[in-house]
């Protein structure tokens, strides 16, 4: 009898032991994912869209979405190194943006930038711009949203 109390007891801290495992390393890998946090900012600038790594790590843009267009995606990555700046042509968007709202109109729309981080993880990163044009003249406007973690090579 004193065996089988035993044996359980040995079953009950092996257990324990690996429950206690399997926390810690999800708590490891939450610290260890902290290091490599994107912190991207859009701004507009004339016709380019400059897209500026504030974070500690390289970040790769994979692709764009404009609104409810197709996503545009390149083959490899461009890389976003710490403090440095992508850059990419609106010339095609303004055009767009021009004849749907016409010479003296507003717009709202999402822009997602399809990015992952030096460790590997996908993000979203949704950012809202605005739009109004004046006499033709197109101005653009924006405010980064949210990141959302999502495996958008699915």
């Amino acid at each position: 009898m004193n065996t089988s109390r035993t044996q359980r007891s040995e079953k009950s801290a092996v257990y324990v032991a690996w429950n206690i495992g399997r926390v810690q390393n999800n708590i490891n890998q939450q610290i260890l994912d902290t290091n490599f946090r994107i912190s991207l900012v859009s701004t507009f600038e004339g016709e380019i869209l400059s897209i500026y790594n504030q974070g500690k790590d390289n970040v790769y843009i994979w692709g764009i979405q404009l609104s409810d267009d197709d996503k545009t995606f390149v083959p490899d990555g461009r890389q976003i190194a710490p403090g440095a700046i992508f850059r990419i042509s609106l010339t095609n968007i303004k055009d767009k943006i021009s004849r749907e709202i016409g010479k003296g109109g507003e717009m709202t729309s999402v822009l997602k930038l399809f990015v992952s981080a030096e460790n590997g993880k996908k993000y979203i990163v949704n950012v809202l711009y605005f739009t109004t044009t004046t006499e033709g003249k197109v101005n653009l406007n924006s405010q980064t949203l949210n990141y959302v973690e999502s495996d958008w090579t699915k």
